[in-house]
């Protein structure tokens, strides 16, 4: 999932906003040198991520997906259903969408990751533009494929390939993420519910 996915389910189990998004930028044991709350978020993030790489309905979806791109399949998806989850908030969440991206842009502001300079151009770019919330617009998800387009080292060209394939079949993606969310969100509570 993407960053908006995260943020929601670290607020749906009471686990750090900051923590579950920092998933994607802390490796290894790095999570172990945070402290205990975020700690928890990243490898909350973690289960997320293997959780969402194994279910089935994302399986199909990424086998749809025409076989030049397929390898950025799982990328796409994952920033269409963060456009998806804004776009029917209020069947998972109990408050609005910008006052939970506002509390999680507090928590990131004062959140260091020393030596990563990825890390610290996401943060700087998202407390200056707040821009998690344009996702509501499906047109943000084409600019966010150019955007990972534009970083890969091996120029893989798949963002305008992909967002016609998820044009072509969005009633199959709005049906995967429907079931898929509603099965991810009872796994986050259930897997937090036992750690504690």
């Amino acid at each position: 999932m993407n960053y908006i996915a995260h943020i929601h389910l670290a607020y749906v189990t009471n686990t750090s906003l900051v923590g579950n998004f920092l998933g994607d930028f802390v490796k290894g044991q790095q999570y172990k040198e945070l402290p205990l709350a975020v700690a928890e978020g990243v490898l909350l993030h973690r289960k997320i991520d293997q959780f969402t790489d194994t279910h089935p309905d994302v399986i199909y979806l990424k086998n749809a997906f025409p076989s030049d791109i397929r390898r950025m399949a799982g990328v796409a998806i994952d920033v269409h259903f963060d456009h998806l989850l804004l776009g029917h908030w209020g069947d998972y969440c109990d408050i609005d969408a910008e006052s939970l991206l506002q509390q999680f842009y507090r928590e990131l502001n004062d959140i260091e990751l020393p030596n990563n300079r990825r890390f610290q151009a996401v943060k700087n770019s998202l407390l200056e533009h707040q821009w998690l919330i344009e996702y509501q617009d499906a047109k943000t998800c084409l600019n966010a494929f150019y955007s990972i387009e534009r970083r890969l080292k091996n120029r893989i060209i798949f963002a305008e390939a992909a967002w016609r394939h998820i044009s072509a079949t969005k009633d199959l993606h709005i049906g995967a993420f429907g079931n898929f969310y509603q099965e991810l969100t009872q796994y986050c509570a259930a897997s937090t519910a036992t750690a504690n």
